[in-house]
C-alpha cells in the first residue's frame, strides 16, 4: 500500500509540476494573390480572345442594311452568326483576380446617318448608351466569381447611302476597379 501511494503522488506531483521543458516557436504564413487584370472577349460561334495591352483582335462585326434606312440592326460576326436575345454580340469573361470595369469605345466617329448603341440586354440594346468614341460602361467592379458580361450591340440607319460605307475599330477596356 505504501508503494502505491508513493507512486500516486509522484504521479500528481507531475501533474501539477509546470512543463518546463516544452518550448516552441511561430512563424507567421502569408497566402498572397497577385493582382491580373485579364479578361476574354468572345463572339457568338467563335474562340475566346484575351485582352492584351496592345489590343487583341477579334474578329470582324458588321451592321447590314440594304435600304439605308433600318433601326435596331442587330450586329453580326463577318461570316459568321447574327446576335439574338440571349446569343450576345460580345461576351465578357473577368480571367484575372481583381474586380474590373469594363467599357467600349470607337476610335472615330460614324456617319452622321448612323447610331450605334449597347447594352447587357438585348431590348435594352435597341435604346441603350449610344456608342461612340467616349467610353461607354458595359460593367462596372465586374468580379472574376461572376458570370460571363453579355453586351449586345444594334444600330440605326436613317437616310445613309453607299457613300456612308464605313469601318471603325471598337476598343474593350478593362481596368481594374
Amino acid at each position: 500500500m505504501r508503494k502505491r501511494t508513493t507512486t500516486m503522488l509522484v504521479v500528481l506531483a507531475l501533474l501539477l509540476v509546470p512543463v518546463v521543458w516544452a518550448i516552441s516557436t511561430t512563424t507567421q504564413v502569408n497566402f498572397n494573390v497577385g493582382s491580373v487584370v485579364a479578361y476574354t472577349l468572345t463572339l457568338p460561334g467563335e474562340s475566346a480572345v484575351s485582352a492584351t495591352g496592345g489590343g487583341a483582335p477579334t474578329t470582324a462585326i458588321e451592321f447590314n442594311t440594304s435600304s439605308g434606312t433600318d433601326a435596331n440592326v442587330d450586329a453580326k460576326v463577318a461570316g459568321g452568326t447574327v446576335q439574338s436575345d440571349g446569343t450576345p454580340i460580345f461576351q465578357f469573361d473577368n480571367t484575372g483576380t481583381v474586380n474590373l470595369d469594363l467599357s467600349v469605345a470607337l476610335d472615330s466617329a460614324v456617319p452622321s446617318c448612323v447610331n450605334m448603341t449597347g447594352a447587357t440586354t438585348y431590348a435594352g440594346a435597341d435604346t441603350g448608351a449610344e456608342i461612340a468614341t467616349a467610353n461607354v460602361t458595359v460593367a462596372t467592379g465586374y468580379t472574376p466569381a461572376a458570370a460571363a458580361q453579355d453586351w449586345y450591340m444594334k444600330a440605326d440607319f436613317a437616310a445613309c447611302i453607299t457613300g456612308d460605307t464605313t469601318t471603325r475599330t471598337l476598343t474593350s477596356y478593362g481596368v481594374q476597379s
